[in-house]
């Protein structure tokens, strides 16, 4: 089986957005295991051979009005020869247990005991108990984190003339993701700076959102009967927008 892009890793992944709130919140990032549409696969012929799961952590960065806020967070999902989402047991990043939803993707979110979620530093742990045919396993991955510059676009999307998200540098990374709303795009990880067409921001509600740049890396971190199982990380910068035609 082969995974084009990482559709299955980003299908379990998710977008990172921000609640809207009142501007004093916090904001938190929202899990979506089926986000829609998926990134356009042309522009990036990144694929992960054999795909039998992926380990995704994930470190966001937000502007806000009240300042710059870091939030850790985790994403495990698996599936079998045939493609089916399964569950491998319990899995911890950094000794955060992550939660398993009824699709078998597996999460870890902030709480109130952990508002900025998972502290990363250096290597990226993580351990699996195992089922369905995948091993109990400990995983280091010392790739480290992409780095990534503020995003220097501004904050009014006009959709009838388009839209430039940029970041000055963007480096250790394989794929970059560039998103408005919930429309994506997926370039190579050297690329800093995408421009959204009016068609491609047509289907966008007025209003706020929030636009985003999220390079990541991989490997693979080990084999099973069905697969590889790839181990990602990715850093996603974000600010809030107006979206007007």
């Amino acid at each position: 089986m082969k995974a084009k892009l990482c559709l299955i890793a980003l299908a379990a992944v998710f977008s990172l957005t921000s609640c809207e709130k009142d501007e004093d919140d916090q904001p938190a990032p929202i899990v979506n295991t089926d986000p829609t549409p998926m990134p356009d696969p042309a522009p990036n012929p990144i694929v992960f051979d054999n795909y039998a799961g992926s380990l995704i952590a994930v470190q966001s960065e937000s502007s806000t009005i009240a300042g710059t806020i870091n939030i850790g967070t985790a994403v495990g999902a698996f599936v079998d020869a045939n493609g089916n989402s399964i569950s491998v047991g319990d899995i911890t990043c950094e000794g955060q247990q992550l939660s398993m939803a009824g699709n078998n993707a597996y999460t870890f979110t902030p709480g109130l005991l952990s508002p900025t979620g998972i502290a990363f530093s250096g290597a990226v742990n993580w351990e699996i108990t195992g089922g369905n045919g995948i091993p109990a396993t400990s995983f280091e991955n010392t790739d480290g984190f992409p780095t990534v510059g503020a995003i220097s676009s501004g904050a009014t999307v006009d959709k009838s003339e388009g839209y430039t998200l940029t970041t000055p540098s963007i480096s250790n990374a394989d794929s970059v993701i560039f998103m408005v709303g919930n429309v994506i795009k997926v370039r190579a990880g050297s690329t800093t700076s995408y421009t959204f067409t009016p068609s491609e921001l047509s289907q966008l509600q007025n209003g706020t959102s929030v636009a985003s740049i999220a390079p990541y890396n991989f490997r693979t971190a080990f084999a099973t009967t069905d697969g590889n199982v790839y181990a990602v990380n990715e850093k996603v910068v974000q600010i809030t927008v107006n979206i007007q035609d």
